[in-house]
């Protein structure tokens, strides 16, 4: 049964019209010689956190929507957005009706001086709601986030760049909730959800074999962000990332010694090559 919700919601992504709309870009707090270039942006206890944009179709005439809004605080590392409107949902009264709610949320993130970035933690909730009958048993929702970083700079000087992919994990049922399949008994399904995915930056330069004496010190992120709702037959489906904890980004600096440590195991790594 679960491929076949999967393939469902398959069919339904086919359904959607891409676009490229101009992104809302959210400025930040603080900004002038403070930051890198005179960046606009958030100012986290080692790293900047700047040129934030969200870009998606979301709003009147394809336009894009505030779906995940301006980061609304910073502690530490932890860039914190606190969405309020990012949510998909149907009603069905006969044959099977969807919607598709994406957004790409996109940063750069500039280490301070005399400090490199280590590993990213991307984490988020939400909760979502299904109601039916047994004639609506395939009503369904799903929440899915792709993670993509470009390593643009290393011990503070511009590279070529490297991408690295990622996908968050979500529990409970993988992210994919259905009527069918997670529920008791109808009329009604209901749970709350989070996802969180570990990107290990600095291993990621060391299997490129690029050559660094500290670390990386500049990437671009963007995060691909999509809930689906599925109904049919008299169903509702009802899916929402949650406006507390939101998506936490944290960056983790490296102490000193773990520095050294990662120049050694750098400078092995392009003896072996």
């Amino acid at each position: 049964m679960r491929l076949r919700f999967t393939a469902l919601f398959a069919i339904a992504a086919m359904a959607v019209v891409t676009s490229a709309p101009a992104a809302i870009v959210y400025v930040g707090p603080d900004e002038g010689p403070d930051g890198p270039g005179g960046m606009t942006g958030w100012m986290g206890a080692d790293a900047w956190f700047g040129q934030v944009t969200e870009s998606n179709d979301e709003g009147p005439g394809g336009s894009d929507a505030m779906l995940f809004g301006a980061p609304t605080s910073v502690s530490g590392n932890s860039l914190d957005f606190s969405p309020t409107g990012f949510l998909a949902s149907v009603n069905s009264t006969g044959p099977l009706v969807s919607e598709i709610v994406d957004s790409q949320l996109s940063m750069m993130i500039v280490a301070k001086p005399g400090k490199v970035l280590d590993n990213l933690r991307f984490t988020e909730a939400g909760d979502t709601t299904l109601a039916g009958n047994p004639a609506s048993f395939t009503t369904a929702s799903s929440v899915t986030n792709e993670v993509f970083i470009d390593v643009v700079e290393v011990d503070g000087m511009p590279i070529s760049g490297f991408n690295i992919q990622a996908q968050m994990t979500f529990t409970p049922s993988g992210g994919t909730y259905s009527m069918a399949q997670d529920s008791n008994g109808f009329p009604i399904f209901s749970t709350d959800w989070s996802g969180s995915v570990d990107v290990d930056i600095a291993q990621a330069l060391l299997n490129e074999g690029i050559a660094f004496q500290f670390g990386v010190t500049k990437i671009n992120v963007t995060l691909d962000n999509t809930l689906t709702a599925v109904a049919s037959d008299g169903g509702s489906s009802f899916i929402k990332k949650k406006d507390f904890d939101g998506l936490i980004i944290t960056t983790n600096i490296p102490e000193p010694s773990s520095l050294a440590l990662l120049a050694l195991a750098g400078l092995a790594a392009r003896r072996r090559r």
